[in-house]
């Protein structure tokens, strides 16, 4: 049977070995013995959309495992004055298929923050109130209670659930609701864990969050085998398959036959070119993970300055660094049917697809120093998440005026335009309010335009009409003129010339400071665009 990959998922096939090495069967790390309790750690924010799937995700196979699993449910907040103290060490994450809420900025005004304010830690301290009153109920309280969990009624769940009302709301109001919470989420504090959902295993971290194959097929290894591990297939990619000496390729992945085929590597040559003097331009990453899943891959590399180097760029249109070019005998490696998608054939040659490299310098661009272009999509709440975020930076380093918003077509993206067009000095503020309506169910898009004084019909008509088509034209122009393409949502263009994409988009205010260490401390974000 023909398995039709996604793109995203082929790019986290070929990027997940960046940080880990080698291919491995499974997920890292053993389970234990067959007489062990497997313990699994869910790390979620109550109001995150994606936290809310993993826990609907991971229902059946709690019920399935049963007593053979020691569950743990975790919140992802702070305490109010020590955001800064309470992860110890730097964490790196596990690659992962799915989209993530990042606790990079928090909210509140109380003894706690969370990525989804008061809201979010309110239901986070009754959620715990309820682990310890009633512990073998408050799972079915949480699958009732995220069908709809932005309503104010949370009372009925509760009784659906078996649970008295009153009882939770006078532990969760008080003094020891406070104390539980806290304890409860000191263990992501202490492991540095800011992306909701994140699941670990007996300590190592899973990256299919909400694939529950991945998880069952952790969960059977090295033990008797229950009904859900007789029906689990035996791989969900190729990550799944190993062999020393081998390539492994995972047929009909997650169906009922998959299985895995190994053949030998095939030799191929890789040309990397890069600019030494470009200060976020790695490639460390990309030539590991294609090291890993390519085995036979030979790696040279050149300046962009060198002779050997502007003829690469001449003989195939190369507009940006790091840039790869790979022979012919590409086409006959193992994993070639998979990865076609990902290159682009150029006199003879495979050129990696831009969209496989997360943070690129343009090359011919007059730099300028300081701008930010955000390139957004506003379906995608990852997106909308990570405007909010760019625009709560700036805000604080008061250099919102740096900052130049386009559109990437789809979602509500010609009512922004609209709105930007009309009052661009409020523009950045209705983005923000429909960033809240994304991520938390409100406000509505028309409430956040009557907010900022624009009528809501009068913005309908230009949104839906001939002139919300013309501005989101001119703004796709504006984007191709970059090399930004809608796959790219969302991007950041720093100084004119650097672009960053995918998941190195949550990182635009580390990688920017990389580039200007003098502006460390914002006072040189100050300065007015011209």
């Amino acid at each position: 049977m023909k398995v039709i990959w996604s793109w995203k998922g082929l790019c986290l096939l070929w990027a997940v070995c960046s940080l880990f090495g080698p291919l491995s069967v499974g997920v890292e790390g053993a389970v234990g013995q067959a007489e062990d309790r497997v313990r699994v750690e869910l790390f979620v924010m109550p109001h995150c959309p994606y936290g809310v799937q993993a826990e609907t995700a991971l229902a059946s196979v709690l019920k399935d495992f049963g007593d053979q699993i020691d569950f743990r449910l975790y919140f992802i907040a702070k305490e109010a004055g020590k955001e800064d103290t309470q992860a110890p060490v730097a964490r790196v994450s596990t690659p992962r298929s799915q989209p993530a809420c990042e606790a990079s900025t928090v909210g509140g005004t109380g003894r706690f923050r969370s990525l989804h304010g008061d809201a979010e830690v309110e239901e986070g301290i009754r959620q715990t109130a309820m682990m310890t009153l009633y512990p073998d109920r408050y799972y079915e309280y949480i699958l009732c209670r995220n069908k709809a969990l932005h309503a104010d009624d949370w009372e009925t769940c509760a009784t659906a659930a078996g649970m008295d009302p009153a009882r939770v709301a006078a532990t969760a109001s008080g003094p020891e609701g406070e104390a539980l919470y806290l304890q409860n989420i000191r263990r992501g504090n202490r492991l540095g864990i800011n992306s909701s959902p994140t699941l670990r295993v007996n300590g190592a971290e899973v990256k299919d969050v909400l694939t529950p194959h991945a998880l069952v097929r952790r969960l059977c290894r090295g033990k008797r085998s229950p009904g859900a591990c007789a029906t689990v297939p035996v791989c969900g990619s190729d990550l799944d398959c190993s062999r020393p000496g081998k390539v492994g390729v995972c047929v009909d992945p997650n169906r009922p036959g998959a299985r895995c085929r190994f053949s030998d590597p095939v030799v191929f040559q890789i040309t990397g070119l890069n600019d030494p003097e470009c200060k976020v331009c790695e490639t460390g990453h990309f030539i590991r993970s294609t090291l890993a899943l390519f085995p036979g891959a030979r790696i040279r590399t050149l300046t962009i300055g060198s002779a050997e180097g502007q003829a690469l760029v001449e003989r195939y249109g190369i507009d940006r660094v790091p840039a790869f070019v790979l022979d012919e005998a590409f086409a006959r490696t193992a994993r070639f049917a998979r990865f076609a998608r990902l290159v682009r054939l150029v006199s003879g040659k495979y050129l990696i697809d831009p969209r496989m490299i997360p943070v690129v310098q343009l090359l011919d661009r007059e730099a300028q120093p300081g701008r930010l272009d955000l390139f957004l999509g506003t379906a995608s709440p990852f997106a909308m998440g990570t405007a909010g975020e760019l625009i709560t930076w700036l805000r604080e380093e008061n250099a919102l005026d740096r900052l130049y918003v386009r559109y990437l077509g789809g979602g509500e993206d010609t009512w922004h335009l609209c709105v930007q067009k009309a009052l661009p000095e409020d523009h950045l503020d209705y983005l923000v309010c429909r960033v809240r309506g994304v991520v938390e169910g409100r406000p509505s898009r028309e409430a956040c335009i009557e907010r900022i004084g624009l009528d809501a019909e009068w913005v309908g008509r230009c949104a839906t009409g001939a002139e919300g088509a013309r501005l989101l034209e001119k703004s796709l122009g504006l984007a191709a003129d970059l090399g930004i393409q809608k796959g790219m949502n969302p991007a950041v263009v720093m100084d004119n010339r650097v672009v960053v994409i995918g998941g190195m988009v949550r990182r635009v205010r580390d990688l920017f400071y990389r580039i200007h260490p003098e502006r460390a401390k914002g006072s040189a974000l100050k300065t007015k665009k011209k």
